[in-house]
């Protein structure tokens, strides 16, 4: 899967200086704005927030059967992803946003970073719809926004730990989303992405998400979404 060789990478779930987040936020294809915004949310990442490793190895092979095995082991060595990723482990959260923000712009090189993160994101509720609990839970679903956005709140609460996320319905064609994430000024593109790329994935028709409130919780940042279709 291109993984690269060894141990899990220098940082882990350890905390990091400013310098070691700018650092790496030189090497990402992005403009100077969007670089300081990635070493600011590398550095401010919370350390308990953990991710499923099957979001790892959906993104390593999207981005192998793009640019191939060689540039793959590039950006994965970079992003110090460790070597052995099992699909339902948990894996530092803030390892994987290293690995995102390396990987976005070489699938979607054309565009922001913002943007190439916000279309990367519709895969990954496919990863997750592919994983055995999430063929059992898609079966449940349907193609009606609201069931399909309920149930993608709890796969969200399964594949992101420390991540909290609920919803409930305003009428039959609008409904409220309230989460606490990681502060990072790229969540709303990456959130925007994922319910686009999830009712995509259900033939379901297509959603409007506007961001109605964001404030920052401790280490964390708490978000409103309307969305609507």
């Amino acid at each position: 899967m291109g993984l690269s060789e060894g141990e899990a990478g220098t940082w882990g779930r350890k905390p990091i200086t400013m310098g070691e987040a700018a650092s790496f936020a030189a090497r990402v294809q992005a403009s100077p704005r969007e670089r300081e915004a990635v070493a600011q949310t590398l550095f401010e990442f919370p350390l308990e927030c953990e991710v499923r490793g099957m979001f790892f190895v959906g993104l390593v092979n999207a981005v192998a059967s793009v640019v191939g095995q060689t540039e793959t082991q590039r950006i994965t060595e970079l992003a110090e992803v460790p070597s052995s990723v099992l699909p339902f482990t948990l894996h530092p959260h803030r390892d994987f946003y290293k690995l995102f923000f390396l990987a976005a712009p070489l699938l979607h090189p054309h565009v922001e970073l913002s943007e190439a993160m916000r279309r990367v994101a519709g895969t990954f509720y496919p990863t997750f719809r592919a994983s055995p609990i999430g063929r059992t839970m898609s079966l449940l679903m349907g193609d009606q926004p609201r069931r399909v956005l309920e149930r993608l709140a709890d796969a969200y609460n399964i594949s992101v730990a420390w991540n909290s996320h609920a919803c409930e319905a305003r009428s039959e064609t609008e409904l409220i989303w309230r989460c606490r994430v990681e502060p990072t000024d790229f969540y709303e593109h990456i959130f925007t992405g994922i319910v686009h790329g999830t009712l995509e994935s259900h033939e379901a028709p297509s959603p409007r998400v506007e961001l109605m409130e964001r404030r920052r919780d401790g280490d964390g940042q708490r978000m409103v979404f309307a969305i609507r279709w």
